[in-house]
């Protein structure tokens, strides 16, 4: 009998660890909210494979810098949609890429006097970001300064507004992101933005989804096995195709 309640309590215990928690951050067309629902190709994808790997879970939106903390800190975590670079390469337990992804600065079209050179010549104006995204980080780590080089916000929408307000010169973003949030805003891309300069020895290949790294690895390769499955099977270009 005690045999029994001992084997049911294991069973039980391993069925909670198979739960995880998913965050990500308004990211549109990526991650975002519309009618009280989380939607997107990132999390269409995401989300096909935490079926395929038959792992149940929570997802939630947050500013940037709490996805990241969270995912960083706590156990059983999958962050989406997260540029993966040599400094967070052994921060995560990466799983794989799940969306094409270019990492560009965006400015006016009108804005002809923006003559980029050198990463260095970037400092003579002033570009908006996200808090803690890769692109923000990529600029600190370079030697640019919060408000001095860079105003941080917390929502890619933050950024489109300081933009057509010129209180920025240019915005850090995915150009896919850009050109979402531009015909949000019922602008049309083409006419309104042009790409300045692309941070081409940043993830160019897409954004990643990954794991905290004190989750279990029976997860994380449930997780990369089931990716794998999806873009074996046309389930990948299939969502990809709706969004691009």
């Amino acid at each position: 009998m005690k045999l029994i309640i001992f084997s049911l309590c294991i069973f039980v215990l391993s069925i909670q660890a198979e739960k995880i928690s998913i965050v990500t951050e308004e990211y549109p067309p990526y991650n975002y909210f519309k009618d009280n629902h989380i939607i997107g190709m990132s999390v269409e994808v995401v989300h096909a494979v935490a079926k395929e790997a038959d792992i149940k879970f929570t997802h939630e939106i947050f500013p940037w810098a709490r996805a990241y903390l969270m995912a960083r800190r706590d156990k059983n975590t999958l962050i989406h949609s997260i540029g993966r670079s040599k400094k967070r390469e052994n921060l995560f337990q990466w799983v794989g890429i799940i969306a094409p992804a270019k990492f560009c600065l965006i400015s006016l079209k009108n804005r002809d006097d923006i003559n980029i050179k050198s990463l260095k010549n970037l400092k003579n104006y002033k570009i908006g970001a996200v808090r803690d995204d890769i692109q923000e980080k990529y600029l600190i780590n370079n030697g640019f300064e919060r408000e001095k080089h860079i105003i941080t916000v917390n929502k890619q929408q933050q950024n489109f507004d300081l933009l057509i307000k010129k209180r920025i010169d240019m915005w850090a973003t995915v150009e896919l992101t850009g050109y979402h949030i531009t015909r949000e805003n019922h602008y049309q891309p083409n006419k309104l933005l042009q790409t300045k300069y692309c941070f081409d020895d940043l993830s160019s290949e897409g954004t990643y989804m990954a794991f905290s790294k004190n989750t279990a690895k029976s997860i994380v390769l449930k997780f990369k096995q089931a990716l794998q499955k999806i873009k074996n099977d046309g389930t990948y270009d299939r969502i990809l195709r709706k969004y691009l």
